[in-house]
């Protein structure tokens, strides 16, 4: 019968339940692998880097901060451009493809690399060849788009984007150490809400702390050495 308790009657009790908390823990981190490794399907990225430039032509000492700058501010708007459907529903058209231009959006992920004037185009799907093929078609067809629209800058694919066999997500080691975790903490709260709200008397301090009234004495429990019984004391 507890309505509070401090860290050392905290740890007394989590000591006394370590079974349970282990128990639990890996319950959760059994859970966690299972459901990765059966349920959520492995995806996988592809990415290709794009250069961005201010001028369409450049000559030697042609660059200067300025062009840098500006190059770096067009990378947001020629995002926008390679996401829009002109651009998708061409790589539709070329790759036969069933998606429509929002699936493939959903797909995308097109920032700048680290405030550069490099542009970085990765595509997530279930299979690693169709993410590379996705991220060439898009290298591929949104510079002509792009020049099109803004008549300015130029847009230029550096690399050509490969089929990565290893899936990008699910993580397994990090779910597992999720799962032991959630496991962990479900265990704790069932222990210390279990004795907070237990209303049986579980001894002389807990009559004391809740009862002004005196003890006159005690019954131990005869077989029981932890309650004063006579395995207690030495024979």
């Amino acid at each position: 019968m507890h309505n509070s308790m401090d860290l050392m009657d905290l740890l007394r009790l989590l000591t006394k339940k370590l079974w349970l908390i282990l128990t639990l823990s890996f319950i959760g981190f059994l859970f966690a692998f299972s459901i990765t490794k059966l349920v959520l399907k492995p995806m996988y990225t592809s990415s290709v880097e794009m250069y961005v430039s201010n001028t369409v032509e450049l000559t030697q000492g042609d660059i200067d901060y300025n062009d840098i700058s500006a190059a770096q501010q067009l990378v947001n708007t020629y995002a926008r451009i390679i996401q829009s459907d002109r651009v998708l529903d061409e790589v539709i058209s070329s790759e036969n493809l069933l998606f429509t231009s929002k699936q493939i959006r959903d797909m995308m992920k097109v920032g700048s690399e680290d405030n550069t004037q490099i542009m970085v185009v990765e595509i997530t799907t279930n299979s690693p060849q169709l993410s590379a093929n996705l991220a060439n078609s898009i290298a591929e067809i949104s510079p002509r788009i792009i020049n099109q629209i803004t008549k300015t800058g130029m847009v230029e694919a550096i690399n050509k984007a490969k089929a990565n066999p290893i899936a990008s997500s699910p993580d397994l080691r990090m779910n597992c150490l999720l799962g032991i975790l959630l496991g962990l903490i479900a265990s704790v709260l069932y222990i210390v809400l279990n004795d907070l709200l237990d209303v049986h008397v579980k001894g002389v301090d807990d009559i004391k702390n809740h009862y002004n009234i005196p003890i006159l004495g005690t019954i131990p429990v005869i077989n029981a050495q932890s309650k004063g019984g006579f395995n207690y004391y030495e024979r």
